[in-house]
């Protein structure tokens, strides 16, 4: 019995080696050199794991898990005969922050394939051995404990996890449809999902897009595909929210190019190959075997057309990042539309199938083996590098179009998007916040959750970037009278959903914190475990987040600046209270208020166009002829000025109250 080259032992494709597999048309010329993106590689700490190729990676948010692999090179294009030894059972988990391993607890059968997704700090393992038999495992990431799982239904291929939940789909319906899946953890079981618009399809894919949505990709199931014309990509959005899909446009990209992953809120697929279908039934024209799509717009457009060349003797597989592609020996920037070449790193020279994976803010490689000259049956390798990116930026100086590499922080952020996507249980990745930490937003509540407990309190966004959050109680264990809102919280005026998770952002745009699928809080024993449950998207929470009414006109909206200071109801009256109503805005972002009886505080955050929001926090209920001029405040969208009075107005344009500055 002999086994083929690398069809199924590895877990990604190296977008250099897609050209070879599609056998015929043209493919376009190396385009100019590139300067070497910014960023270094670092050798980490040696791994507990023996040597071996083929190993999967994911990461879980906080760590890089390696499960299985192949301890039997075979070098590439190769027949080889199937080893008589299992794969290796052992599995590791890395931590980038601490640069340290440990082991796991070993899986209950061999991985020698396996393709891992993570959702709900569960991690979800779709493995085949050698006579193609499939098994789904889960492995409990807190408790160490591995399961087996019950298959879906029929004919499957592939797992994508979206937020919380996971879905089995169909690689093709070649040998017959059958319904994709969504698995119930809570019964071991799977449902059954709608039955895309798409129809038949084979080369299916799907894509998570955020905490809800999923994208399918397929090429149309007809006879011979490609003979008449070529087989174009096709798209459409899946919604788990409702179960309901969107059809998008059609592509003009062919079939034949590499994976598509998810990265800075676009699907991108980084091959960099054309296609006419060669001199026998061309095409007439050259299609594109990459491109990049915006599922939220409807529109596909093309890569950048300056890719570096392909070193022959660089083999980093294709992974996806928080704005990046890493694919070969290139680097795309996708927000920016631009490559870089991947700095060069000899000890990686002649290595394929190593085990790779975006690690938060760096890529990840382990493992895999060398074959050379010195190596011609292989060399297996327990090495394992990480390369962080800085900012790469285009200079006038220099060819047209060739970025240069300048060391700098991270570039910043564009704000915005649907507010709604934000709701989800997140892992938080922050300066000062612990490892675990677990950020979950619903419709009218946020929730931080550490191991001592939790804090509780309110957001607020819109669809032009802005965000607002303050915590207002916490668990007694975890408040030694410390402000409630960690550091990065505080920090928080502005949200960013392009990225491969969404992004919290300062005033000046820089990243204070990224969001992880994959939060599970727990809940203690004097907590509801409800409000521990993943928050689902009402269409309640997607009419409360649409974008707020204008300035009325004859009104002129107000700046930050001019709202800063201590503002009093108009008009005034004469009832004598315990206290001046009053509303204060601080220059820092906080504000506190009074009713001429109780008081209350909050945070707040201003915006284009007279645009703001406000948290507000705890009050007393003291009885009096109050005044709510907090109330006023933060129900408002928008605030402008008639002549010198404040008017407050919320997301209809009413007004909901006037005051004029003290003083």
């Amino acid at each position: 019995m002999r086994r083929g080259g690398r069809a199924v032992r590895g877990l990604v494709v190296a977008a250099a080696l897609v050209a070879a597999a599609a056998g015929c048309g043209n493919q376009t010329a190396g385009q100019p050199a590139q300067a070497a993106s910014a960023g270094h590689w670092t050798r980490i700490a040696a791994s507990p794991l023996s040597p071996r190729e083929a190993a999967a990676a994911v990461w879980t948010g906080h760590e890089v898990l390696v499960l299985g692999g192949d301890q039997s090179p075979c070098p590439p294009n190769a027949d080889c005969v199937t080893p008589t030894d299992p794969p290796p059972r052992e599995a590791a988990a890395y931590d980038p922050t601490s640069d340290t391993w440990r082991r796991l607890a070993d899986p209950p059968v061999s991985l020698g394939y396996a393709q891992p997704v993570v959702a709900g700090g569960t991690v979800y393992v779709l493995t085949r051995d050698d006579q193609g038999a499939v098994s789904v495992l889960g492995y409990d990431v807190e408790a160490d404990r591995w399961s087996d799982l019950a298959r879906p239904p029929g004919g499957f291929s592939g797992l994508v996890a979206v937020g919380d939940q996971v879905v089995a789909y169909q690689g093709s319906h070649e040998n017959g449809v059958g319904p994709d899946t969504v698995y119930d953890p809570d019964k071991d079981d799977w449902t059954p999902l709608p039955a895309s618009p798409l129809g038949s399809g084979f080369d299916r894919t799907m894509v998570a897009l955020d905490d809800h949505r999923l994208v399918l990709l397929d090429l149309e199931l007809v006879p011979n595909p490609n003979a008449e014309g070529p087989a174009l990509t096709r798209a459409a959005v899946l919604d788990l929210t409702d179960r309901s899909w969107q059809r998008l446009p059609d592509s003009e990209i062919v079939g034949l190019g590499g994976p598509w992953l998810h990265s800075g809120g676009l699907l991108v697929n980084p091959a960099t190959e054309s296609y006419d279908g060669g001199e026998v039934g061309n095409w007439g024209r050259s299609y594109p075997a990459g491109g990049i799509l915006d599922p939220d717009a409807g529109r596909w457009s093309a890569l950048p057309a300056t890719a570096p060349p392909q070193r022959q003797y660089l083999h980093v597989a294709t992974v996806a990042g928080d704005g990046v592609v890493v694919t070969g020996n290139s680097v795309l920037h996708v927000r920016d539309r631009y490559w870089a070449a991947l700095p060069d790193l000899p000890a990686l020279h002649e290595v394929g199938s190593a085990a790779t994976a975006w690690a938060g803010d760096r890529l990840f490689v382990w493992g895999g083996a060398r074959f050379d000259e010195a190596h011609p049956g292989g060399q297996l390798r327990s090495a394992g590098w990480t390369w962080r990116p800085d900012r790469v930026r285009t200079v006038e100086a220099g060819p047209t179009d060739v970025p240069t590499a300048t060391p700098s922080v991270e570039p910043p952020g564009t704000p915005g998007g649907e507010p709604w996507r934000l709701i989800g249980s997140w892992l938080v990745t922050a300066d000062g916040e612990e490892s675990g930490a677990v950020l979950r937003i619903s419709g009218h509540d946020v929730s931080l959750w550490r191991r001592c407990g939790q804090w509780e309190g309110g957001w607020r966004a819109d669809q032009s970037g802005l965000f607002v959050a303050d915590f207002s109680s916490a668990s007694e264990s975890c408040h030694p009278g410390v402000p409630f809102a960690p550091a990065w919280l505080r920090a928080a005026a502005a949200f960013d959903l392009r990225a491969s998770g969404p992004r919290l952002l300062d005033a000046d745009g820089t990243v204070v914190a990224r969001l992880a699928p994959g939060g599970r809080p727990t809940a203690g024993p004097d907590v509801l475990a409800s409000l521990a449950d993943p928050p689902t998207v009402t269409a309640a929470d997607r009419r409360a987040f649409s974008d707020p009414a204008p300035v009325p006109s004859g009104l002129q909206p107000a700046d930050r600046a001019s709202l800063v200071g201590r503002w009093l109801p108009k008009p005034a009256d004469d009832v004598q209270r315990p206290e001046q109503p009053m509303l204060e805005l601080h220059a820092d972002g906080t504000w506190t208020s009074s009713d001429g009886c109780n008081g209350t505080d909050g945070r707040w955050t201003t915006g284009d166009d007279g645009r703001v929001l406000a948290t507000a926090g705890a009050t007393t209920q003291a009885g009096c002829t109050n005044v709510n001029v907090a109330e006023s405040f933060f129900t408002a969208s928008r605030a402008a000025f008639d002549g010198t009075v404040l008017v407050l107005l919320d997301a209809n344009g009413t007004e909901t109250g006037r005051l004029a500055k003290s003083g």
